[in-house]
């Protein structure tokens, strides 16, 4: 499924709101639609593979090239509750779970998302914390930025 737009939020209680706008699936990957629907009803565990799964049948012409033109920043000044980070770069099948995933796995907790996919590009922003707090500006601003970067440029 390609995703036009998201806005999620974490509401204070964990309870998760995750909208999103979606285009619709042409004939050939409907079966592939269904399949990551049930996988998402499952397990989490299983869920990655099953984004990949799907990826892989999006066709190959499909897929932008290899694009240098990934932007990835911190526009806030690190005084906030949390954190803001914006990744602009070429858009892909299974980016926003990347990006997603490359967050979680640095600790980062998601409070809002808001994605949106204009032509080949999306523009994604995460509102994130680290153990109840922004991230440091700095050496841990860094590496959050560089996981950012690495997922973004990672291959479909």
């Amino acid at each position: 499924l390609h995703i036009l737009s998201a806005d999620a939020h974490t509401l204070d209680d964990g309870t998760a709101l995750d909208p999103f706008t979606v285009g619709a699936p042409v004939e050939a990957r409907q079966r592939a639609a269904r399949a990551f629907e049930a996988t998402a009803a499952g397990a989490p565990a299983g869920m990655e593979a099953a984004v990949r799964r799907f990826a892989r049948r999006v066709p190959a012409a499909r897929r932008p090239a290899s694009d240098p033109g990934i932007e990835v920043r911190r526009p806030d000044d690190g005084h906030g509750r949390a954190a803001e980070f914006r990744v602009e770069c070429p858009d892909r099948p299974g980016l926003l779970h990347d990006l997603a995933r490359a967050l979680s796995a640095a600790g980062c907790d998601l409070h809002r998302v808001r994605v949106a996919t204009l032509g080949p590009r999306a523009l994604d922003a995460f509102s994130v914390t680290v153990a109840g707090r922004a991230p440091a500006p700095g050496e841990e601003t860094e590496r959050l930025l560089a996981a950012l970067r690495a997922a973004a440029a990672a291959p479909g």
